[in-house]
């Protein structure tokens, strides 16, 4: 009886056993709860599950699987009782997958490895490691897969019930603990994201508020940068393009202002090689930001110039960067800098974003302020010529009413009456000159100005120009001395406006030339370009003024006591009649009491074709008919494929031989394969822009090109456009819409130029 008692005890006891032990593992599993929410960090989270693993499910080996989201991809984030090289080859089999979310909704129990399918990739590896048996369990919660948790056994192994569900259990529970950490990350970086976006929105504030209080625009820029370290860079660095076209740093600041002088030592030292363009000059002449999220050694050696060089920039200590254009109007005035170094931060979209926010609204308050300041200087000037106008009128206009009235009251007879109609007639004739100014400068305004174009040989016209200022360099004891020896000195122009220049040039240096001074003229061929140059012993011209003696209204003495007469048109309508010659005029100077000289430059007519054009401007109807240019052959480039058809149309119907190129690039690529006669090129074109272009060209070597004349066609129409384009080797520059019989004009009177 007592041994049936023990039997039945033992049965009892052996039916409770299992159910024992799962409350024991469950106990465990709580136990252990808090370990796995105890921080959300993953990387302590996840080996705290494969030590739960371990303490709750014996095994040969464990590994936790991470899975990006619904996709194959993840990596082994903890292990144990695996190879290395197990792992590494496990990870590469499906390009770093584990057993995908998707494949397993149940614990997938594999007592045989070769007989589960979704396993034959695996195979070679689990039998390299030595695992017959394995248990793998999904990490899901709310249907949502966060990785796979994996007991491998190296020998077959059958799992029992109590195992298969504790590790459901341990599986839920880490797959709880792992999207609360994602969760918890998640929220964090969202709080990051809100907080950057608050302070980049702040700083756009404070930056626009800064920009728009003043319109001293270099004092706002310097306060752009200070606004931008620390919250944006730890360097930043603003470089703006002044109204000359000279690039020059504007602002520096650092985190750390004693690092300030750092890096206006290493700008001054190491400048910016306009043969091999850093990053700024790039950025500037492209108008394209850049943006190096992480900046390497090898970057860092491939940018220094010298062992010296190498030694300041890995001081500077770079680690990333972004450079912006700031563009206005379709031009780029300047480029702001940021740059990382010391906080280690590395540059992200985002902030690539907001830096050219920054340069965008930077550009439009340096605009602004600056078209201010040329408004109030145009202001300025308009008073001031306006009031020298009413001078200048009103000064003659009174000695011959005044000379008038006596005549007319008898109280003048006899030998004064002479010295009274003298008196008239000079002061009349000098109000002549200024109304003809006026109409010039009305007709310059309107774009009336035009030229009968004929074959002109400069040096008749500066016998004239000398023959009708010798009576006033007689009267101050001014001796004028002329060199025109030259015979190839044959322009296509209009004979009384190049007069009219040169005598305006030659009337200049006597009025500034003092009593007993010596006035010198000559005419010289520089290569296909024949030369008028004007030289006096004179006042000479103030280095502040010299860039503005072309500009109209400009004098450079315009107060009540200036000691010369005029209305500062005359050098303004000289530069304009030179132009419309395809030439140029410029001037030098040393400086008060040293003298200065004038130069007129123009294009050559070509001997063998002057006739031809000239009979064709003839049949047109005169000067600015529509001559026919048969046989010319012109290459017209622009970006702009109607304006490009329009200007071929236009000349193709008056008999030129038309070809066209879409960029200054394939300009080039053109000119290497056939040499038109003539170019007709746009501006403002991407890649290349025609100054650009022309500058290219202007290098080449004659036979190459090098000589070949061009015209800007382009809708920049200010002033200091057409100087660019001058400067940048056009000889002429013609704004858009232009007219028809501009442009066939302009050609014909270029294609007569030739080099002898």
């Amino acid at each position: 009886m007592s041994g049936d008692v023990s039997d039945a005890a033992a049965a009892l006891a052996a039916a409770q056993a299992p159910e024992t032990d799962l409350k024991q593992r469950l106990v465990a599993l709580v136990a252990g709860a808090s370990t796995l929410f105890g921080s959300p960090n993953l990387a302590d989270m996840l080996p705290a599950v494969v030590v739960l693993a371990r303490t709750l499910i014996p095994a040969d080996g464990y590994a936790v699987w991470r899975h990006d989201g619904d996709s194959d991809a993840g990596q082994i984030g903890a292990s144990h009782g695996v190879s290395e090289r197990f792992r590494q080859r496990i990870v590469d089999i499906h390009g770093g997958g584990g057993l995908a979310p998707g494949a397993l909704t149940d614990p997938l129990i594999a007592e045989r490895v070769e007989k589960e399918p979704i396993l034959e990739a695996r195979l070679d590896a689990y039998r390299e490691e030595g695992i017959e048996s394995m248990l793998a369990v999904p990490l899901k919660i709310g249907g949502r897969a966060t990785g796979t948790l994996v007991f491998y056994y190296r020998s077959r192994h059958a799992f029992t019930e109590i195992e298969v569900h504790t590790a459901r259990a341990l599986g839920a529970m880490s797959a709880a603990a792992i999207s609360a950490a994602d969760l918890y990350h998640e929220q964090r970086r969202m709080r990051e994201q809100i907080e950057r976006a608050s302070k980049q929105t702040l700083l756009l504030a404070q930056a626009s508020a800064a920009l728009a209080s003043s319109l001293d625009y270099e004092a706002t820029l310097r306060t752009v940068a200070n606004l931008a370290v620390p919250q944006l860079a730890d360097w930043c660095a603003v470089d703006v393009v002044d109204e000359q076209g000279v690039t020059r740093r504007l602002a520096v600041a650092h985190v750390d202002p004693s690092k300030v002088e750092l890096a206006l030592t290493y700008h001054d030292r190491y400048p910016e090689n306009p043969d091999a363009p850093g990053p700024i000059t790039t950025v500037i002449k492209s108008g394209t930001p850049v943006m190096v999220p992480e900046v390497t050694d090898s970057m860092i050696v491939e940018a220094a110039r010298s062992e010296d060089h190498l030694v300041a920039l890995r001081r500077l200590a770079v680690r990333s960067y972004i450079c912006v254009p700031m563009i206005v109007h379709a031009r780029t005035i300047g480029a702001i800098t940021f740059v990382n170094a010391e906080s280690g931060r590395y540059y992200t979209p985002a902030e690539f974003q907001l830096a050219q926010d920054l340069a965008y609204r930077s550009a439009l308050a340096v605009e602004n302020a600056r078209a201010y300041r040329q408004a109030n200087v145009a202001n300025r000037i308009k008073d001031e010529f306006l009031a020298t106008l009413s001078h200048e009128l009103r000064t003659p206009l009174n000695a011959v009413l005044g000379w008038t009235r006596m005549l007319r009251s008898g109280t003048i007879t006899g030998a004064k009456m002479l010295r009274a109609f003298e008196i008239i007639e000079r002061n009349a004739v000098a109000q002549l000159d200024l109304v003809e100014d006026l109409l010039d400068l009305s007709r310059i305004v309107r774009g009336k100005f035009r030229l009968d174009l004929q074959p002109v040989r400069l040096s008749g016209a500066l016998d004239a120009a000398v023959e009708a200022v010798q009576p006033a360099a007689t009267a101050k004891g001014i001796g004028v001395e002329v060199r025109a020896g030259v015979e190839s000195d044959m322009v296509l122009g209009d004979s009384a406006r190049l007069q009219q220049a040169i005598w305006n040039l030659l009337s200049n240096a006597i009025k500034f030339t003092p009593r007993g001074g010596r006035v010198m003229v000559s005419v010289e061929r520089r290569d296909a370009e024949v030369e008028v140059a004007v030289s006096d012993t004179g006042e000479g011209i103030d280095p502040t003024v010299l860039p503005f003696v072309f500009d109209r209204f400009r004098q450079g003495d315009s107060g009540t006591t200036r000691a010369h007469t005029g209305l500062g048109l005359g050098l303004a309508i000289v530069r304009h009649i030179v132009e419309l010659h395809g030439g140029r005029v410029d001037v030098r100077s040393l400086g008060k009491g040293q003298g200065s000289t004038f130069r007129i430059l123009l294009p050559m007519a070509v001997a063998d074709r002057r006739a031809e054009t000239v009979a064709a401007l003839e049949a047109a109807g005169a000067s600015l008919g529509a001559p026919a240019l048969d046989g010319v052959r012109a290459l017209v480039v622009d970006d702009d494929r109607d304006a490009r058809e329009l200007v071929s149309e236009l000349l193709r119907g008056r008999g030129v031989q038309v070809t066209t190129a879409e960029s200054g690039a394939e300009c080039l690529e053109r000119l290497d394969r056939e040499l038109p006669d003539i170019i007709i090129s746009d501006i403002a074109m991407s890649g290349i822009d025609g100054y650009e272009l022309m500058a290219r060209v202007r290098e080449r070597q004659p036979e190459r090109g090098g000589r070949i004349p061009a015209v800007a066609v382009t809708a920049y129409a200010r002033h200091e456009d057409t100087e660019r384009s001058l400067t940048a080797g056009f000889q002429a520059h013609l704004s858009k819409p232009v007219h028809i019989n501009d442009l066939l004009t302009t050609i014909a009177s270029l294609t007569l130029r030739t080099v002898t």
